[in-house]
C-alpha cells in the first residue's frame, strides 16, 4: 500500500469506528427511548384516569354528606310547613279506597284506608302533577327536595303514599305506592325498622323507582301512636352540581368517566354518562371486538373491591379493544372504582390511540435526531478523507521529490536541489539531502580538476 493511501487510512479510520459507533448506539437507543416513552405516557394516562376515578369517589363522598346535612334542614323545614297546617286526624267515617302497590315487588292489594286530614285539608288522592297538592308541594317549593306523607296501612308498619311529589315513571305522582314492613328478599326494611322504633331515618333509600338520598320522620297521632311518616328527599343522579361535574370530566379526546348501578335493578344500568341517550340503559350485554362481556366482567370486579379506609381509594384496571365506526379497532382502558355507599360503580375510559399522537411525535424527533446525526457523520466523514488528503499530500509530495533527488544523486546528478521550505522532519530531510548534494557537487568539481591535473 502506497504511503499516501496510509496516510488517508490512519488519519480517517479512527474517525470512521467513532462514526460508526456513535450511529449504531444512536439507532439501537432510538428504539429503548421510544419504547421507554411510551411506557411513560401509558403510566401517565392511567395515572390521570386512576385520579379522575378517585376524584369522583371523593366527589361523591363530599355530596352525600352535603345531601344527607341538606335533608336534615329540609325536614326541619318540612315538619315546619306540616305543623302550620295544623293537627293531623283521620275520618273514620268517610274511608277511601286504595288499590295499594308495593314499590318493589308492583304486587297490588284492595284496602280501604281512613281519610288523612292536615288541619282541615284533606290530603286529597291526586295523581296529576301539574294539580297542587296540600302540604307536599309548598315544602318542595321550599326545599327543593321531593316530600311524602305516608299513612300507616297496618299493624305491621306498611306505609301507603297519600300525598307526594315523587313521580312515576309515566309522570304522575307515585301515590298508592307503599313501602312493606319486610324486602322482597325478607330482611326488615331499614326505613320502616327505624321508623317504627320511633326514629327520625337519615339515608340512602329506594324510592318508587330509583335511589334518593332521603329523611323519614314518623308522624304521631294525638294518642302518641306511629299514624304515618313525613319523607324528603332527593334523587342521587338529579343533583345539577354532580351531574354537570362527572359529565364535563374527560380524559384525552374521548375519554369521559360514567356512573353504573352495581346492584338490583339498577345492576349494569347507566346511571350518569356524558351520552345522555345512554342513561337507563344497560352495560351487561355489551361486548368489545372480541366478544367478550365486558360490562359484566367490570361490575362484577368492583363488588369484589376492598372498602375505602381512608388512604388510597381501590381503582382496578381493565383494557379491551373495540371496533370503531370506520372499521378500525381501538384499545379501550377503564379505571375502576366502587363507591360502596350508593352502590355505584365508577368508569373512567378512554383510548389509548387518543395519546399515541404525543408518543408518535416523540419517534418523529427521534428519527429526525437520528438523520441530523448520520447527516454530520457522513459531512464529518468527507471531512475526514478531505484533512487526511491534504495531509498525505503535505507529506507525500517532498518525499517524493527527495526519493527522485535521491535517484538523481545515485546517478551522479548532483545539480538538483529541493529548496523545502518546511520546518518539520520532512523539511529537515530535504535540507539534509540539498546539503549533501552540494557536498558530493563539490567533491566531483574537485575530483574533475584533480583529474585535469589543475
Amino acid at each position: 500500500m502506497k504511503l499516501k493511501n496510509k496516510i488517508i487510512l490512519i488519519t480517517v479510520l479512527p474517525l470512521l469506528v467513532t462514526i460508526i459507533i456513535v450511529l449504531a448506539m444512536t439507532f439501537n437507543q432510538k428504539g429503548h427511548v421510544q419504547e421507554s416513552v411510551g411506557e411513560e405516557i401509558d403510566q401517565l394516562v392511567r395515572l390521570q384516569a386512576s385520579k379522575a376515578t378517585e376524584d369522583v369517589y371523593l366527589m361523591l363522598g363530599a355530596m352525600q354528606e352535603s345531601l344527607e346535612q341538606s335533608m336534615k334542614f329540609a325536614l326541619v323545614a318540612a315538619r315546619d310547613v306540616f305543623i302550620r297546617q295544623g293537627e293531623l286526624s283521620v275520618d273514620e267515617i268517610d274511608a277511601v279506597k286504595w288499590n295499594a302497590v308495593n314499590q318493589y315487588t308492583k304486587n297490588q292489594i284492595a284496602i280501604d284506608l281512613p281519610k288523612m286530614i292536615v288541619g282541615e285539608q284533606w290530603l286529597g288522592k291526586n295523581e296529576n302533577i301539574k294539580v297542587s297538592t296540600p302540604v307536599v308541594d309548598e315544602i318542595m317549593r321550599l326545599t327543593g327536595a321531593t316530600s311524602t306523607i305516608f299513612q300507616r296501612m297496618n299493624d305491621a308498619g306498611d306505609m301507603l303514599r297519600v300525598a307526594t311529589n315523587v313521580e312515576k315513571l309515566d309522570g304522575t305522582r307515585a301515590i298508592g305506592t307503599y313501602i312493606p314492613r319486610v324486602n322482597p328478599d325478607g330482611s326488615p326494611n331499614p326505613v320502616i325498622d327505624t321508623i317504627m322504633r320511633g326514629e327520625t331515618f337519615y339515608g340512602r333509600a329506594f324510592v318508587v323507582n330509583a335511589w334518593y338520598v332521603t329523611a323519614y320522620e314518623p308522624i304521631l297521632d294525638n294518642g302518641g301512636e306511629i299514624a304515618g311518616v313525613l319523607y324528603v328527599g332527593i334523587k342521587q343522579e338529579n343533583v345539577a352540581s354532580l351531574r354537570s361535574g362527572i359529565k364535563s370530566m374527560s380524559i384525552g379526546n374521548s375519554g369521559s368517566v360514567t356512573i353504573l348501578g352495581a346492584k338490583g335493578r339498577d345492576r349494569g344500568r347507566y346511571i350518569l354518562s356524558r351520552e345522555s341517550s345512554l342513561e337507563g340503559t344497560s352495560v351487561l350485554e355489551e361486548k368489545d371486538a372480541e366478544g367478550k362481556n365486558y360490562g359484566e366482567e367490570i361490575v362484577a370486579a368492583a363488588l369484589q373491591m376492598d372498602a375505602y379506609q381512608g388512604k388510597d381509594i381501590p381503582v382496578k384496571f381493565f383494557e379491551y379493544t373495540i371496533n370503531k365506526n370506520n372499521g378500525d379497532v381501538a384499545h379501550r382502558v377503564l379505571a375502576v372504582s366502587y363507591y360502596k355507599p350508593w352502590d355505584w360503580v365508577i368508569v373512567s375510559d378512554f383510548l389509548k390511540e387518543d395519546f399515541m399522537a404525543s408518543q408518535k411525535r416523540v419517534a418523529g424527533l427521534l428519527e429526525t435526531m437520528a438523520l441530523w446525526i448520520a447527516g454530520v457523520a457522513i459531512l464529518m466523514t468527507l471531512v475526514g478523507i478531505a484533512v487526511g488528503l491534504g495531509m498525505a499530500n503535505g507529506i507525500v509530495r517532498p518525499v517524493t521529490r527527495a526519493v527522485n533527488l535521491a535517484s538523481l544523486i545515485a546517478k551522479g546528478d548532483f545539480s538538483q536541489r529541493l529548496n523545502l521550505q518546511q520546518k518539520d522532519e520532512v523539511g529537515q530531510l530535504g535540507n539534509a539531502l540539498d546539503e549533501m548534494s552540494n557536498n558530493l557537487e563539490e567533491t566531483a568539481n574537485i575530483a574533475d580538476e584533480i583529474a585535469q591535473g589543475n
